[in-house]
């Protein structure tokens, strides 16, 4: 937010005076009223030269960036009281002449052919005292500001030598060939019920453990039961059947009552309220709804469903936890079951490939057994390339391999490389003398912005905020 404050300043001026109003918006001890928020969010549009008749949603995001620049004016305000800063007559006129504010440079005797003339300013603060004294106390607080901010730059080190070894790092390239033992080579190979469930055992506390979950038992009409059919006429008639059951059922319960009338009763696998639809029902945000409104044995009143089916639904249970069903999840499990065991067959096939060869060997016994292999240039940090995409550590470990010897083992989600580097190529000594000045400007700019965002972030959080109604944290 202090990228606007500066231009925060003359906006407030317009909306200082305190009206006896309720409070609609709090900053720290700093209270506004509802006109009062109003009248500065105008002199913010006439300082941006926006319209006042702006769309509800461009308005509402204006309000909202208006709002947090005051936050901003306030967290800087403190910081200048609190940090006691003060400027002398000497920094300030050295300040203004650097940076004329906007206003002056739209004066028209300050301007030749319609443009801001530096010259005719600066003879103006020169020969007129009175206009010297205007800019001086207009540009007073945005100097504090200005002065504040660099000191909290200023705050920030670098340390060079690891910047140059970083830089150092960045430079290099090499390039390799790469054996790509890829286990989608198994494509063939697919995962039985007796492995699914087996991964489902082993990582069901872990991920498909729920909290609070319902059951629904329910009786389907116009799609689930030997009285539906696609007629008007028949449909009329599930109607009025799933109005008498679920009358029935609010004096015996939906399993009685089905029971009685002949109806086939269903229930659902738990649910949790977060869920997106319910499983054997679907997508029924409103019946999720209830049914954690209610208590277990409350009967619905008839519902009619996206599908167009009639549902009347009765709370089934109500659990504390609950596991997600098995059959459920089949289709994941089956995919992430078969990944594992190809990822197993590719692992057991690299461990043999290199315990029976030796790294001379390496490529012609990868060419023989028709293993992918890569010849790939200018490989860095940052590579990405076909098919493998980028690896980090792949990367890191082709750059830190000696010219004509092989990485180390790199695994990465199933697939597993060997590289041979080629040729290596790394920034000089030279290089880094000639760039070092822009190296270390840019990482201090990088370094200094990412600090003050910091710490107005941590000056923010120490604030109670109260924002006006539609305007969110």
């Amino acid at each position: 937010m202090h990228r606007y404050i500066l231009i925060l300043i003359m906006t407030v001026m317009c909306a200082q005076l305190l009206i006896a109003e309720t409070i609609v918006a709090r900053i720290g001890d700093r209270s506004y009223s509802a006109e009062e928020l109003e009248k500065g969010f105008l002199a913010y549009l006439e300082y941006k030269e926006l319209p006042n008749t702006l769309s509800a949603g461009d308005s509402l995001s204006l309000y909202t960036q208006y709002f947090d620049e005051l936050v901003a004016m306030y967290i800087y305000n403190q910081a200048i009281a609190d940090a006691e800063l003060k400027s002398s007559k000497s920094e300030l006129e050295a300040f203004i002449k650097k940076n004329p504010p906007q206003g002056v440079r739209q004066i028209p005797d300050l301007q030749s052919n319609g443009r801001f003339d530096q010259k005719k300013y600066e003879q103006a603060l020169r020969d007129k005292p009175a206009f010297k004294e205007e800019v001086l106390d207009f540009s007073r607080d945005m100097y504090n500001y200005r002065k504040l901010i660099d000191d909290i730059r200023a705050e920030v080190q670098i340390n060079e030598d690891s910047l140059k070894q970083d830089w150092m790092k960045q430079g290099q390239i090499a390039d390799a060939i790469i054996i790509h033992f890829d286990y989608s080579r198994y494509s063939d190979v697919q995962a039985d019920e007796d492995e699914m469930r087996a991964l489902y055992e082993e990582i069901k506390d872990s991920e498909y453990k729920k909290s609070d979950g319902r059951s629904l038992r329910f009786v389907r009409f116009s799609g689930g039961t030997s009285r539906a059919t696609a007629g008007a006429e028949e449909l009329a008639q599930a109607r009025l059947d799933a109005q008498s059951l679920y009358q029935r059922a609010l004096q015996t319960g939906l399993t009685t009552a089905a029971g009685e009338m002949g109806f086939e009763l269903l229930e659902s696998q738990m649910f949790s309220v977060s869920d997106p639809f319910i499983r054997g029902i679907g997508r029924e945000a409103s019946l999720i709804r209830q049914a954690f409104e209610s208590p277990v044995g409350t009967v619905f009143e008839p519902h009619q469903g996206m599908m167009g089916d009639i549902l009347v639904c009765e709370v089934a249970d109500s659990m504390e936890q609950y596991y997600q069903d098995f059959q459920g999840l089949v289709p994941i499990l089956q995919l992430r079951a078969k990944s594992l065991k190809r990822s197993a067959l590719n692992q057991e096939y690299v461990r043999e490939f290199i315990r029976i060869n030796k790294p001379e060997n390496y490529l012609e016994a990868a060419g023989r057994d028709s293993i992918r292999i890569i010849n790939q240039n200018d490989v860095s940090l940052e590579s990405s390339f076909p098919p493998i995409g980028k690896v980090e550590a792949l990367n890191r470990a082709i750059l830190s391999t000696p010219e004509g010897e092989f990485t180390s083992l790199i695994e990465d989600y199933g697939n597993y490389y060997l590289a041979k580097v080629i040729r290596r190529q790394s920034r000089s000594q030279e290089e880094w003398v000639a760039e070092r000045q822009n190296v270390i400007n840019k990482a201090l700019q990088e370094a200094q912005t990412a600090h003050l965002d910091q710490w107005y972030l941590a000056e923010k959080a120490k604030l109670e905020i109260v924002y006006p109604e539609g305007v969110n944290p």
